[in-house]
């Protein structure tokens, strides 16, 4: 068979230029509309229910922060809240509004800046957790700020190395911040710069 007769074998379908375009909308999924409402169910009853750890509730941190230790001790049904965050204390809050304001502030002066992370938690032998006050990451180093207040004297200085130990043993630099009894944004803002001070310092050596 040469290419004439194979030719005549094709059957050529005309094409009408409007199939190859599609002037409506496609009809919404009705799977993914079903999705969609039963996701946003779950999500007001998880807020209305006020289990504030919950990860779908709207009020609440939607990770782990603040869950180091039992349910039976957390920060989120505290009043120390602030930008979504629990906190333990009062200082621990501040802190952070000191901390979110250098963070926006350096922004806007150089175009970029740290981010940071209130009361994370991290995995230890034994299942163990840590929960750290504050890890704050700024030019390629991670810096973890513990605020000395009443639950750390309480603490021997053994005890709380020892719950430090998996960060040191890490090369990981902490540094202790003395609070206060009545903590106020202008000793959280003070503190801050003190402590971006040591980073620029630490980090030109």
């Amino acid at each position: 068979m040469n290419n004439d007769e194979k030719r005549k074998d094709v059957v050529l379908i005309p094409l009408n230029n409007k199939s190859l375009t599609q002037d409506e909308m496609p009809g919404e999924d009705p799977v993914a509309k079903m999705t969609a409402e039963y996701h946003e169910g779950l999500r007001k009853h998880a807020s209305d229910s006020g289990d504030l750890t919950h990860l779908l509730n709207q009020n609440g941190t939607g990770g782990t922060n603040g869950m180091g230790h039992s349910t039976k001790n957390l920060p989120h049904y505290g009043n120390n809240w602030w930008n979504n965050f629990p906190h333990r204390t009062e200082a621990e809050k501040i802190f952070n509004q000191a901390l979110y304001q250098k963070m926006n502030t350096m922004f806007l002066e150089k175009g970029f800046t740290f981010t940071f992370s209130p009361l994370p938690v991290f995995s230890k032998i034994d299942r163990g957790r840590l929960e750290l006050d504050f890890l704050i990451l700024w030019r390629g180093h991670a810096f973890v700020i513990e605020l000395d207040g009443d639950s750390h004297i309480e603490k021997s200085h053994f005890d709380e190395e020892q719950r430090l130990k998996p960060l040191r043993d890490n090369f990981i630099d902490v540094k202790r911040v003395r609070s206060i009894a009545a903590p106020s944004l202008q000793w959280a803002q003070h503190e801050v710069e003190n402590l971006f001070n040591y980073f620029e310092r630490r980090l030109d050596q």
